[in-house]
């Protein structure tokens, strides 16, 4: 008898062990996401909007690190960057290729909730990123300028009640190198911090011609830093202070801050 149960024992142990490593690995791609299209907190299932909602986990393992990475894994979206990295957005086909800097885009960006009204510079690198929804369509005043094309929103984390440290290092063609950083936790019982840093440097994707009077091609750097102070005032009311500052230097110049 001893035979007989001992090599069933092993079996279930190995099958129930390959079915918790395969629902960890999928938690990070199916997941309820909590969005706030409406200005309220609900379940991405339960908008009546068309979007697309990803958490900053799922962001991770699809390996998205940009604003442009977006078009990779959002159907009906389109981004691209013109002149001095200037954002060529559209989604369903809906946008404005016009990139000066009095043109109000198509499809509206906000950041923290707050609208971004320049039309470049938003394409770097992300931040620690909580989640981002990509509205498809016309949208209101809700967030606060009306769009034909839809919305981007970008939501940060959020420091909370626990102390979190997080280091990233990667490398890639080109010379490409790439570190962020990411620390937060209480200061006292009603303040909590968060800051974010990163920097990407690499050589250009571009050769100069041989009839060219200039043969070099400077490299790309670029470098940003997100600060978040969160006051608790009361239970039922906080106060969210933000502070963002992007740098990018290269073939193509943007210098923007927020």
């Amino acid at each position: 008898m001893n035979r007989v149960v001992l090599p069933l024992i092993i079996g279930v142990s190995v099958a129930s062990g390959l079915a918790v490593a395969q629902e960890q690995r999928a938690s990070r791609l199916l997941e309820e996401i909590v969005v706030t299209a409406q200005k309220r907190e609900e379940n991405a299932q339960d908008v009546p909007i068309s979007l697309s909602a990803f958490s900053g986990e799922k962001l991770e393992a699809l390996g998205v690190e940009t604003a442009q990475d977006l078009q990779r894994i959002t159907p009906g979206l389109v981004y691209s960057t013109g002149p001095i990295q200037y954002s060529l957005i559209y989604i369903r086909g809906i946008g404005t290729d016009v990139f000066i800097p009095s043109a109000d885009s198509s499809v509206a960006i906000y950041v923290e909730g707050v609208y971004f009204p320049y039309a470049h510079g938003i394409a770097g690198s992300f931040t620690e990123v909580e989640r981002v929804e990509v509205l498809k369509g016309p949208q209101g005043t809700l967030f606060g300028r009306n769009t034909t094309g839809g919305a981007i929103n970008i939501v940060t984390k959020t420091p909370g009640d626990e102390f979190e440290a997080k280091v990233k290092l990667a490398a890639g063609n080109f010379a490409d190198r790439s570190a962020r950083i990411y620390g937060a936790g209480p200061v006292t019982d009603f303040l909590s911090v968060s800051l974010a840093a990163f920097k990407k440097e690499g050589e250009s994707y571009y050769s100069p011609a041989a009839s060219s009077p200039v043969q070099t091609v400077p490299e790309h750097d670029e470098k940003g830093a997100h600060l978040k102070l969160r006051f608790d005032i009361t239970e039922t009311l906080t106060l969210d202070l933000v502070a963002l500052k992007t740098e990018s230097r290269g073939p193509l110049l943007t210098v923007s801050a927020a």
